[in-house]
This record gives structure tokens, C-alpha cells and sequence, in this order.
């Protein structure tokens, strides 16, 4: 009998013991859930926060510099939070940066940011787009051209690059051709500090997504690829290569070497290069619009 009652004690300590650790590990696992929701709540405020101060911010003329937006307390957290602005230039004055952040004092990790840009070009570039659909020094093929009136002999101030160079560390870090072809042109805009080739593969699916990417080497388009939304493809230190059959709807294409368009080609907007060069017929218009201020979409860092 003494035996009996003591195992049922036995079992009912181990029991006990089970139970004891179980409660142990839900209030473990609700407490880290409590912080998990905790944050998701913080992020989510801090982003509510940088969207309404980015939304009061006007959309051009705001000098370079940093400022304090304003500055409160969250609750449940009650913690201080201070929202800030920042406003920089590229060396030329053309392309803005504009940064909102939302941070709790003292918590370097509560943090969000929400960033973009704004492209402008030079007065020289937008006189061009307004007549004339390419600019070179040099031009060979012109005899291609589906109208003379639509090519100009270009000074080095009209050849001049933007400085894309500026979005390093200010917006999309990379994309590749893999990720174009599946997902699409990043709005963000993009600067490829590589010397490598950046290729578009030839595709018959149109490549959708309105940006400026800007790379210190080559860019080459591949056979029937298509691009209806606008398009700025900058080439800071290459060449730029449009195989047969590239359709551009909206398009400003600049290289520090040579622009080849190979024929086929429907290109409405401007091509600006040191020399290009017409491997048959294409359709080339101009269009004014292809240098109007362009802007990024805003993006939480």
C-alpha cells in the first residue's frame, strides 16, 4: 500500500514538474511574442511618421542641409521619438536626394528611413530633346536615318553625363538581368559601380517598370526587347548597344563611348553619345518629355 502511494506521488511530482516547465516556456514564448508585436507596432508607427512628414515636405526647391521635423513620444512605448529631414546634391546641382527618418532617441535600432530622388537635366539636353531625337560628335549610318532633320553635331557641354554616380549608397544597391527579366525595372533607380556589362536579355515580353540606371560600364540590348514605360540608361565610362528590333516608347540614352542601333528599331526620345552609329534602318522620334524632371519612387530604408 505504502509503495502504491508512493508511486502515485511520484507521478504526480513529475507531473507537477511537466506542467511547472510548460507554464515556464508559454510565459517565455508570450513575453517574446509581446516584444515581437512590441516592435511591429514601433515600425509601423515610425513609418506613419516619416510618410506624414515626407508628404509636408514641397516637392522641389528644398536646400541642402539637415533639420530637426518635429519631436514627441509614442505610445504604449512612451518613448521619444525626434523625426529629421536631409536634403543632398550632386556636384552638377541636377539630382536631389531627400531623406525623412523617424528614430527613437536612444534606441539605435528603432529607426525607419524613406528615401528618394529627383533627377533634373541639363538646360542644353532638354533644348535638344525639344528638336532633335540623336546627338553625337560623330554619327556613322546616316544614311539610315528616316529623317535628317531628326540628328544634330553636339558640343561637349550637350554630351556631358549626368551624375548617376550619386546614387551609389542613396538608393537600389543592385539589380541584375536575371532579376530585370522576372521582376521588372526597379523604381528606385539604380547605379552600377562595375566595370562589368550590364545585358538585357533579348525578349519578346515587354520590360516593364519606369527608372534611370546609370553603370560605369557597357550596356547591351538584347533582340526584341521592349520598354514601355520610361527608361533614362546612362553609360558613365562604355558603350551602349541596341540590337534589332528594340522598341523604346519613351527613352533618354546616353554613353561616354558609342550608341550602335542596330536596325528595327522604334525609338521615340533622345540618344546622346560621343559617336553613334546606324546599322540600318530604324524609326527614331523625338520627344521633350523623355528629359522632364524625373523622380524615384520613395522607399522605406
Amino acid at each position: 500500500m505504502n509503495r502504491e502511494r508512493g508511486s502515485i506521488s511520484l507521478g504526480l511530482l513529475v507531473v507537477c514538474v511537466v506542467l511547472a516547465l510548460g507554464a515556464q516556456l508559454a510565459l517565455l514564448w508570450s513575453g517574446q511574442e509581446a516584444k515581437r508585436t512590441g516592435e511591429t507596432l514601433l515600425n509601423k508607427q515610425l513609418r506613419v511618421l516619416c510618410v506624414s512628414a515626407f508628404r509636408s515636405l514641397p516637392p522641389t526647391g528644398l536646400p541642402a542641409g539637415e533639420w530637426e521635423l518635429c519631436r514627441g513620444s509614442l505610445r504604449p512605448s512612451q518613448g521619444e521619438v525626434v523625426v529629421t529631414g536631409k536634403s543632398e546634391y550632386s556636384d552638377d546641382g541636377l539630382i536631389n536626394f531627400l531623406e525623412v527618418s523617424a528614430a527613437v532617441v536612444n534606441q539605435t535600432s528603432a529607426v525607419q528611413r524613406l528615401r528618394r530622388l529627383r533627377v533634373e537635366f541639363a538646360p542644353c539636353q532638354q533644348e535638344l530633346a525639344a528638336n532633335y531625337a540623336l546627338a553625337s560628335k560623330v554619327i556613322e549610318g546616316s544614311e539610315h536615318l528616316n529623317s535628317g532633320k531628326l540628328y544634330i553635331q553636339a558640343t561637349d557641354e550637350e554630351v556631358k553625363l549626368p551624375a548617376v554616380e550619386f546614387f551609389q549608397n542613396r538608393s537600389a544597391l543592385s539589380i541584375t538581368p536575371s532579376e530585370v527579366k522576372t521582376q521588372g525595372l526597379s523604381t528606385q533607380f539604380t547605379f552600377l559601380p562595375s566595370s562589368s556589362a550590364f545585358s538585357f536579355a533579348a525578349t519578346s515580353s515587354p520590360m516593364k517598370g519606369a527608372t534611370v540606371l546609370g553603370t560605369q560600364g557597357s550596356i547591351s540590348i538584347g533582340k526584341g526587347c521592349s520598354f514601355p514605360e520610361r527608361l533614362v540608361l546612362v553609360s558613365r565610362r562604355g558603350n551602349i548597344v541596341i540590337s534589332q528590333n528594340v522598341s523604346m516608347a519613351k527613352a533618354l540614352v546616353i554613353a561616354y563611348g558609342n550608341v550602335t542601333v542596330e536596325a528595327g528599331c522604334k525609338i521615340n526620345g533622345l540618344i546622346i553619345a560621343n559617336r553613334i552609329i546606324l546599322k540600318g534602318a530604324s524609326t527614331f522620334t523625338k520627344d521633350a518629355d523623355v528629359v522632364a524632371p524625373f523622380v524615384s519612387t520613395a522607399y522605406i530604408n
